[in-house]
């Protein structure tokens, strides 16, 4: 029985080993950021890590910039990135385990500003919408003939939210949470406040994996995330922030 057990753990092992998964993403609070000890931390690493320990696995999470985790991911077996939106139109180019976080994208303006926003066709009558170059809600909202996007082709969220405090810009979509958490973190809290009369877009963030990864190894974790679910376990994470 012991030299069973010695085998079983042996090819468990390098199964694992097989695998070589290369985990990234990037920072993006707070869902993914360093704190004062200069850790990865945050609702979406932790489950990452959660899922992790399930499955007896210690992938290291490699923190790079957006547009080259994607690059990585998209040419090389095995890779993943995460926080992902899951969209239809990245539906066919990952595999996808999860989703690990939702969320809710809405427009932002400033403080006292008098800007009466119901749906999109209000926010197209704007003069300038701000946003990152080729992130998910620069695309989307071209998708939807949006022409007046003021778009910064370097810097992510905190850019274009400095350009809407400075009035340089009327609006910025962004994610709910993530927003009000940065502008906190940047002694900006207040200055710019979310529009709740209607949501761009809600939905999920995933783990995506190259789409050459075995099927096998995206069951697993999605078992393993999915018991993690059942039990408790990512609920308990997510109270934590």
């Amino acid at each position: 029985m012991k030299q069973i057990l010695l085998t079983l753990l042996f090819l468990l092992a390098n199964v694992h080993a097989s695998e070589n998964i290369k985990l990234m993403t990037e920072i993006f609070p707070p869902y993914q950021f360093k704190n004062e000890k200069n850790e990865l931390v945050g609702v979406t690493v932790e489950i990452v890590e959660a899922i992790q320990n399930e499955l007896g696995t210690k992938y290291k999470i490699v923190v790079y910039p957006w547009s080259r985790a994607l690059k990585f991911t998209k040419k090389k077996k095995n890779h993943a990135v995460f926080s992902m939106l899951r969209t239809p139109e990245r539906e066919n180019n990952y595999k996808w385990v999860g989703p690990i976080e939702k969320l809710e994208m809405v427009f932002f303006k400033r403080k006292g500003s008098q800007l009466d926003i119901h749906s999109l066709e209000d926010a197209k009558k704007v003069a300038k919408i701000g946003v990152p170059k080729n992130v998910a809600n620069h695309k989307m909202l071209l998708k939807e003939g949006f022409t007046n996007l003021d778009v910064s082709a370097s810097g992510g969220d905190d850019i274009v939210m400095k350009k809407l405090i400075r009035g340089r810009v009327d609006l910025v979509p962004t994610l709910r949470s993530a927003a009000l958490y940065n502008l906190k973190k940047q002694g900006d809290a207040g200055k710019a406040v979310p529009i709740d009369s209607f949501k761009i877009f809600e939905g999920d963030f995933y783990i995506a994996f190259n789409k050459k990864t075995d099927n096998a190894i995206i069951k697993r974790w999605q078992q393993a995330f999915d018991k993690l679910l059942k039990n408790g376990t990512i609920e308990k994470i997510k109270k934590r922030y």
